[in-house]
């Protein structure tokens, strides 16, 4: 890249950045105005690179450097096209090049290379499997309860394998580090949904005699098997398919536990749906039993509001669009259902929130 051409990009990051501390003159503002439209409107591009690189088995053909030509044969390109697919991820900062001697970046090798299961991957699976639907946005917005296919509660979602390993691989190192924190020495019960398992497994490495009982709807608990294994949690102690009205389903046979592990109950359906797995969860915990609570919210994205607003349409076609709420307005919840004390616990560098509450002792 030119000296021209790097302070040219360097300009536009700083519009960027100014206008988020102080107006900028009227024709400034409008450039800023044009490159984000410009990027909104053309990012589908790159999105598409990343996920064709993903089919074509890139990713891990770059565990180590290779030259142009050899990623052109791997892929079966023409060093031509093999060209434009590694521009187009250089310019997503999934790879760098020396000359033709292209290799992953290092944020590229944490999300694509790992055996295990890793957000990176569950993003772009998650993303080429519901490519078609996004063109009915709009029909989305509209009925204002999803895409009829991508709906949470559609029981023959196509996508659950992907948003479940996409879930729960997000929420794993978080989690570690939130259980660092936490007091877990009474916890002998435990109960989470099967995106919880990374929670859960987190929770079973303080507490290793703990037991697990999952509940979730059925076409959760068919990706159960797989996030077990991928998380080396041990066999639940009572596996229970509920129909996610909380109030009418049983929580097994012996409805006591000691942490609840919630996920995205206030994201698809309304608030009084959360609250009311809130107050089912305030029946089943003792004095001072936890419940936790995980949602994006939308002071996790203030680096990167462009973030907040794709988090906020994903949800629109899983369920009732509306923007995300804040991470005061989610405690709050908790607050309304009569826990106390209810905290805000902000982890992996205030990425990742989680409301952290209990069941008064009196």
């Amino acid at each position: 890249m030119s000296l021209r051409s790097r302070l040219t990009s360097v300009s536009l990051h700083l519009f960027d950045a100014i206008g988020e501390v102080a107006p900028l003159p009227q024709r400034l503002r409008e450039q800023q105005q044009a490159l984000l439209f410009a990027r909104a409107a053309q990012g589908y591009q790159l999105s598409a690179a990343i996920g064709a690189a993903s089919e074509l088995g890139l990713y891990r053909f770059l565990a180590k450097p290779r030259e142009l030509d050899e990623i052109a044969q791997h892929c079966k390109l023409t060093a031509e096209a093999a060209q434009v697919l590694l521009d187009a991820l250089e310019a997503a900062g999934l790879c760098s090049r020396t000359g033709t001697r292209v290799e992953l970046t290092q944020i590229a090798r944490r999300l694509f290379l790992p055996e295990r299961w890793t957000a990176g991957q569950g993003m772009v699976d998650f993303m080429l499997g519901s490519w078609s639907q996004w063109r009915e946005l709009a029909q989305a917005l509209r009925g204002g309860e999803g895409h009829p296919e991508l709906r949470v509660y559609n029981p023959q979602n196509p996508l659950m394998p992907e948003y479940v390993r996409l879930l729960t691989s997000r929420l794993a190192g978080p989690a570690q580090e939130l259980m660092s924190r936490l007091d877990l020495s009474d916890v002998n019960r435990v109960i989470c949904g099967t995106v919880g398992v990374s929670v859960a497994a987190a929770v079973l490495r303080a507490r290793p005699e703990a037991e697990l009982v999952v509940s979730c709807l059925p076409l959760l608990i068919r990706q159960l098997p797989s996030a077990l294994q991928e998380y080396g949690v041990k066999p639940p102690v009572e596996i229970i398919e509920n129909s996610g009205e909380a109030e009418e389903d049983s929580w097994g046979s012996n409805e006591a536990y000691d942490l609840v592990f919630l996920a995205r109950k206030f994201a698809y359906c309304g608030e009084e749906h959360g609250i009311d797995y809130l107050r089912k969860s305030m029946r089943v915990l003792p004095p001072g039993g936890y419940l936790i609570l995980w949602e994006p919210c939308s002071d996790n994205y203030e680096v990167a509001p462009w973030m907040r607003a794709s988090v906020a349409l994903v949800d629109a076609m899983l369920g009732e669009p509306r923007p995300l709420y804040s991470k005061r307005e989610v405690a709050g919840f908790a607050e309304r259902a009569g826990y106390d004390p209810v905290e805000i616990h902000d982890v992996a560098g205030g990425g990742t929130s989680f409301i952290v509450a209990r069941r008064p002792e009196c």
